[in-house]
Parts: C-alpha cells; sequence; structure tokens
C-alpha cells in the first residue's frame, strides 16, 4: 500500500528520518571551504570595498564580478571537491558536473509563461506587500535607507536609479537565490529531509540579513528585516522545494529588491519622509501594486491555494516528524553558519 512519506510525496511508507549532526556539519564544512576561499579571493583582488558613492557605475561592475566569481566557485567546488572529499561520491566528475548543474536551475526553462506566471505572483502578492507592511512602521524606511545597502542608492539620479540601480539589484537575485535555493537548500535537503532544509535554509537567510550592531541604533530595524527576510526564506524555500524552477525566483527577487530601492532612492531624493507623507508616498507609490496582487490573486487562485497546500504538508510535517534531536541539529548548523558569516564574505 502506497500512501504520502514523511515530505508530502507519495512513496513507500517509512520512518521519520533522524537528522544527523554529522551529516549536517559535511554542509557546513563544505560551505567553509568554498566561503573562505571565495573571502581569499576578495582580498587578493582588492575588490572587498564594493560601495563607492562616487563611481556608482564602477561599484556595480565590481559586485557584478564578485557575484559572479562566487557562483562559479560554489557551483564548481561542489561537484570538484565537495561531492568527493566531504561526502564521498563515487560517481564520475561529469556525472557530478550534470547533476549539480540540475540542482543549481542551470538548464533551459521549461515553460516561459509558467515562470512569468509565479514571479509575478511572487512579487506582487507576497513581497510587495512585505514591503507596505514593513515600511509602514515608523522609522522602519529611515533605517534602511541609512543601512549599508540602502545608503548605496543615495545620489543616484533617476537616470542611474533606473539603469545601475536595476542592475545592482539584478544582481542581488540572481546571487542570492543561487547561494541560498541553489546550494544550501539542495544541501541541507541532501543531508537531513526536505521540511528540515526548508526551515534551517529560511532561517539562515533571515539571519543573514541581521545587522546585529544595529541593534544600539533603531533596535526595532534588525528584528523586522529578520522576520521579512525569513517570511521571504519560507516561500521561496517552499516553491524551490515542490516546483524545482529557479528562474522565478530569481526574477521576482531581482524586481522585488529593485521596487524595495526605489522607496529608499525616494527617501533619499526627498531628504526623508514625515509620518504624514510616508503614508501618502506608501499610498501612491505601492497603491498600483498592491491592487495588481490583488488582482493576479484572484486570477491565480488556484495556483496560490496549492501553494499553501504545499506549505502547510511543510508545516505539518516539521511539527509532527521534527524531535528534540533534530532541533538540536538544526540549530547546531545554524549557528555555525551564522560565526563563519561573521568572518567571511556570503
Amino acid at each position: 500500500m502506497e500512501r504520502q512519506n514523511e515530505d508530502g510525496g507519495e512513496g513507500s511508507v517509512r520512518e521519520p528520518q533522524r537528522l544527523s549532526l554529522a551529516k549536517h556539519f559535511q554542509v557546513v564544512l563544505g560551505a567553509a571551504i568554498t566561503l573562505i576561499s571565495f573571502t581569499l579571493v576578495v582580498y587578493l583582488l582588492s575588490l572587498q570595498k564594493i560601495s563607492d558613492p562616487g563611481d556608482v557605475l564602477g561599484s556595480t561592475v565590481r559586485y557584478a564580478a564578485l557575484a559572479g566569481i562566487e557562483i562559479v566557485l560554489v557551483f564548481c567546488m561542489q561537484p570538484l571537491l565537495v561531492d568527493k572529499l566531504i561526502d564521498g561520491a563515487t560517481n564520475g566528475l561529469g556525472e557530478r558536473f550534470r547533476a549539480r548543474a540540475v540542482q543549481f536551475g542551470i538548464r533551459k526553462p521549461r515553460n516561459g509563461r509558467a515562470t512569468a506566471r509565479d514571479a509575478l505572483l511572487l512579487l506582487f502578492c507576497a513581497l510587495v506587500p512585505l514591503d507596505v507592511l514593513s515600511y509602514a512602521i515608523p522609522g522602519m524606511l529611515g533605517y534602511v535607507s541609512n543601512s549599508y545597502v540602502g545608503s548605496f542608492f543615495a545620489g543616484f539620479t533617476p537616470e542611474a536609479f533606473l539603469t545601475v540601480g536595476l542592475a545592482y539589484n539584478l544582481i542581488t537575485g540572481v546571487k542570492e537565490e543561487f547561494v541560498f535555493r541553489g546550494y544550501f537548500l539542495q544541501r541541507f535537503k541532501e543531508q537531513g529531509t526536505r521540511h528540515t532544509s526548508w526551515i534551517l535554509t529560511s532561517l539562515l537567510f533571515g539571519l543573514l540579513h541581521v545587522q546585529v550592531f544595529d541593534l544600539f541604533v533603531y533596535p526595532l530595524g534588525p528584528f523586522v528585516w529578520f522576520a521579512t527576510a525569513f517570511l521571504v526564506g519560507l516561500l521561496f524555500s517552499g516553491y524551490a522545494l515542490n516546483a524545482n524552477r529557479l528562474l522565478p525566483l530569481v526574477l521576482a527577487h531581482g524586481i522585488g529588491n529593485f521596487i524595495s530601492a526605489g522607496a529608499i532612492w525616494t527617501y533619499h531624493a526627498v531628504g526623508g519622509l514625515s509620518a504624514g507623507a510616508l503614508w501618502e508616498f506608501l499610498l501612491l507609490y505601492y497603491g498600483p501594486m498592491v491592487v495588481a496582487g490583488i488582482v493576479l490573486a484572484i486570477a491565480f487562485n488556484k495556483s496560490i491555494k496549492r501553494a499553501f497546500g504545499a506549505a502547510l504538508r511543510l508545516g505539518r510535517a516539521l511539527a509532527g516528524r521534527a524531535s528534540g534531536r533534530d532541533v538540536l541539529v538544526v540549530l547546531a548548523a545554524l549557528a555555525a553558519l551564522w560565526l563563519l558569516s561573521l568572518f567571511v564574505v556570503f
């Protein structure tokens, strides 16, 4: 007799898999080797300072170069080094490269309409509403605008923002989706289960968006930033696990960052926004996009219901099958990766 397995898919009945601390630290070790190598490249090339207010085009080109180097290192070191030395893979190098290329989403999109639909739904039904809710919190837009990332857009002309700013944010979308949903999500799934990889990758994504020292400047800021990034991580990781497509995530992430950066650029351009002006700006800027999200949600309500169903299955598997040992393994791996992030470039 066949029924749903522990991760919500069809298959034979089997016992819940117990997570292994040793296997998860194989992931941490592989990440450490890869990211330490990338950090050395960054410093050897003297490209660590990617933000130069006087040279926005040059800064973006350097940022693109770094992102490209990081992607190549993450992809190549997995089949060349990690699979063989750490995981003990026995298949050939060519086979390992092909398998990782599929895992990382390096393939021709199978369905252009589905890709566009999913990217639009993720963007207007999730990312834009989250933006509105977070920026509606008093002081949040100012906090983000004066952060390391937000300050990059200060002083941009409209033309520079629409060109260089768009390119910068699309590069971020490519890099972060490749690293988090292409690398970490799949690696944690290999060493554990779908639902634990879902929560661990989402927590890591949220945690690495937090600037700890900002707690002394605007205490609410890092918590809000973590919460929104964690929710996005849950959504994007769940999509990657169930749809097995990366391109819609790259598009939604990059364009969503650009839309959010538009609010930051406006904040800098007008010299800040009072409480009343903030609400007026949010209504004028995000209002049409929120309406577009409502229309899309109505038009594609079946797709959204399926997505919620998949998320609920992952959540039930996480709540029903994760043990205290599993929680310990997830927290230990998360802590190790967070400590690693203090010394290397992610």
